[in-house]
């Protein structure tokens, strides 16, 4: 199943009881993932257990928690929010990642953690997890299917037999909350010998012609990090590894930031290095987003762009991974792209990444998001906003 919706933590606390039946007595497999917009189900089986595991799967989504399960799933989330809270406290740094989002869009819509704010936990009872995937979860949100299955129409008639007991449509008929980015500036101090600077501004949606465009800069920019260096497929000629990492000694890592939404996207760069040259790393995030507006070469780009298909193409070559695929290919542009991922990749041209990355930092704010030591060495994000305007190239 899949269900275009904003996750809720507690779903995956239900898949416990599941995932143990089906592994145990019908030798199959089952799983849940989400992100800050959907809910993936997926399960593998032998043909004739696909009735049980259908079930057992629509149960598990569909039907009300009991109060019972709800307060288990609260426990638990409340174990993962002391865990998230311990690695913290071990490394600060690991706030990075949550506060782009955060900061990107003001803590609202994809700017919310993941697991929630543990403060929220509290205020979930039966009544309220209930009404929430009456609301979300109903067929008119949710996607079928399956492959393997011989009879396909016998299938389409147990799905049809099995949901027509639930309402297609949410009684209450809340309107979606459109994601709105917002950008920002968030700088938290701790005594650490390391700070990280992520500096990102708001890219392009999912459906956006541009979005091949911050897939191939994506690959072209690349990442870095001391414990991830050399040997075949690591991208050895990527910027991030030639123009920072070997570059630079006071360098720990580098990770190029591209995101993308229904309603919006992020690109950007985060660096991590020395406390002592805190400064320095804003001033290097600026110049290499400037640089990829004007210096990418055409070998650049076509190795990016061959590296971007081959990843492509490994992250299809198992039937379960292209199936998932299909189903966000239908819930994200209403049909079938994958079939040209290779051919709107090699599209990508020199001068529309020199026009994406003009477009830019002229249509919207940045995000600095800085974390460490030494926080106050860096400028305001004004300045580096001024500074990506007034290079030769902006007009």
């Amino acid at each position: 199943f899949f269900f275009k919706q904003k996750t809720a933590y507690e779903i995956a606390q239900r898949l416990v009881g599941s995932e143990m039946c089906i592994r145990d007595r019908y030798m199959g497999d089952y799983q849940m993932d989400f992100d800050s917009e959907k809910i993936l189900f997926k399960s593998n089986c032998m043909e004739h257990d696909v009735y049980d595991i259908f079930n057992i799967m629509l149960d598990s989504a569909m039907e009300d928690r009991s109060p019972m399960a709800i307060n288990v799933a609260k426990a638990r989330s409340q174990k993962i929010h002391a865990s998230w809270a311990e690695k913290i406290k071990a490394n600060p740094l690991e706030r990075v990642n949550q506060l782009v989002l955060g900061t990107a869009y003001n803590f609202k819509t994809l700017g919310m953690p993941l697991q929630g704010f543990e403060s929220n936990l509290d205020n979930l009872t039966g009544e309220t997890v209930n009404e929430f995937f009456r609301e979300k979860v109903i067929p008119s949100r949710t996607i079928f299917c399956a492959n393997g299955v011989e009879r396909h129409e016998e299938f389409a008639q147990l799905v049809e037999e099995k949901t027509k007991h639930i309402p297609p449509q949410s009684i209450m008929n809340k309107p979606r909350v459109k994601a709105a980015y917002t950008g920002g500036e968030t700088k938290i101090p701790y005594e650490t010998p390391l700070t990280s600077v992520a500096l990102i501004f708001e890219s392009v949606p999912w459906t956006h012609p541009d979005m091949p465009v911050f897939s191939v800069l994506n690959t072209l920019m690349g990442s870095a990090t001391g414990f991830s260096m050399g040997g075949p497929g690591k991208g050895m000629h990527c910027r991030a590894i030639k123009k920072i990492f070997h570059r630079y000694q006071f360098i720990d890592s580098v990770n190029t930031i591209n995101m993308h939404f229904t309603d919006s996207g992020i690109f950007g760069l985060q660096v991590s290095g020395a406390r002592q040259s805190a400064k320095d790393i804003g001033k290097l995030i600026v110049n290499e987003l400037r640089e990829l507006q004007s210096t990418v070469t055409q070998e650049e780009l076509q190795r990016a762009k061959n590296i971007l298909k081959i990843n492509i193409m490994l992250a299809l070559e198992r039937q379960g991974d292209r199936m998932e695929e299909i189903v966000k290919n239908y819930a994200t542009f209403g049909g079938f792209t994958f079939e040209k991922y290779l051919e709107v990749v090699e599209q990508v041209t020199l001068d529309r990444v020199a026009k994406a990355m003009r477009n830019l930092f002229t249509s919207s704010k940045g995000t600095l998001v800085v974390v460490g030591g030494n926080t106050n060495d860096l400028e305001p994000l004004a300045k580096y906003e001024s500074d990506l305007k007034q290079q030769p190239w902006y007009t």
